[in-house]
């Protein structure tokens, strides 16, 4: 409940990304759902959906993580582009990342761009760089530095990551599953305890249906599949969520039976399932029309006590 009091604070003083992207840890810990919808923004104004998901592998390297982005296209492609580099050459070299350091890497990208872009659209133009405007504030007048600081301040990237996956332990014996939310501000919240995650303007809608029972890690992952889904078919009911295409997808983890070791797996579904998943939700919509209708004929003598509700 934090978090949503958070998000509409968020609402209040800025724009939230127009999307949805949703993540929940199931199986007792052994797996994790993730939906997104193909919704971008280009230059905090154009918004369009896109021909592919918004999700995909931390790096080509490894399968135990999963990022999902929200906000401008341009800094989120950016950004997971240079972190996918970054990731492929310390593995390459013998490195083992966990999903905490992932997320460090993406905030370290996001800080580095942020400046890069306070350089470019605020201070260059002024002769300045961000290195050394505030080892130099007694050189301007006040009210020129409290303004700069202000944009400086105010200025934001205008995307959110959601990181998940596995970190696998104990020479590959034993893991832990993590959902991480890398705010706008960089700042990174560990979602494991709720056991999901939502990011996007679409949360609005999103977390009343995923929490109208509590969610569990020992959901199993056939209902994490189905609440994740219905979840973001919810969040369609926003205007900037996009309600043309959506993106699930799993990653799980398994045991080899001969040596014990831990191996992490994972799948986007197929368009034929979800049209499946579609239709049950089409169809619990329709159920609850028909109750409608059934209220509606019977409403005087329900009202009395003559006749009790009876559904087909």
């Amino acid at each position: 409940m934090d978090r949503f009091l958070t998000f509409k604070k968020k609402m209040i003083g800025g724009v939230k990304p127009m999307t949805i992207c949703l993540s929940a840890i199931c199986n007792n810990g052994a797996g994790i759902v993730f939906c997104a919808d193909r919704m971008v923004t280009v230059g905090g104004r154009l918004t369009f959906e896109q021909a592919r998901a918004k999700f995909g592998l931390a790096s080509s390297k490894t399968k135990n993580c999963v990022i999902l982005n929200a906000g401008d296209s341009y800094n989120a492609n950016k950004i997971v582009l240079e972190v996918g580099e970054i990731l492929d050459k310390e593995i390459s070299k013998g490195k083992k990342f966990t999903i905490m350091e992932i997320s460090e890497v993406i905030k370290n990208v996001m800080k580095n761009l942020r400046k890069e872009k306070i350089d470019s659209q605020i201070l260059n133009s002024r002769g300045l760089k961000i290195d050394t405007f505030y080892m130099n504030l007694n050189k301007y007048p006040e009210s020129f530095w409290r303004e700069i600081d202000k944009q400086i301040s105010e200025y934001s990237l205008g995307v959110e990551f959601l990181v998940v996956g596995f970190d696998v332990l104990e020479n590959d014996k034993q893991f832990i599953p993590h959902i991480n939310l890398i705010e706008e501000d960089e700042q990174i919240e560990v979602l494991d305890g709720d056991g999901f995650g939502i990011i996007g303007i679409g949360n609005i809608m999103s977390l009343p249906e995923i929490t109208k029972e509590p969610y569990a890690w020992s959901t199993p992952m056939s209902e994490a599949i189905v609440k994740v889904y219905w979840a973001k078919k919810s969040a369609e009911r926003v205007v900037s969520v996009g309600s043309k295409s959506t993106d699930l997808g799993a990653l799980w983890c398994i045991s080899n039976p001969q040596t014990g070791d831990i191996e992490v797996r994972g799948t986007q579904l197929q368009q034929s399932f979800l049209d499946e998943l579609n239709k049950n939700y089409d169809a619990s919509l329709q159920k609850m029309k028909e109750t409608i209708l059934e209220i509606e004929k019977n409403i005087n003598d329900i009202f009395s006590g003559k006749k009790n509700l009876v559904l087909k």
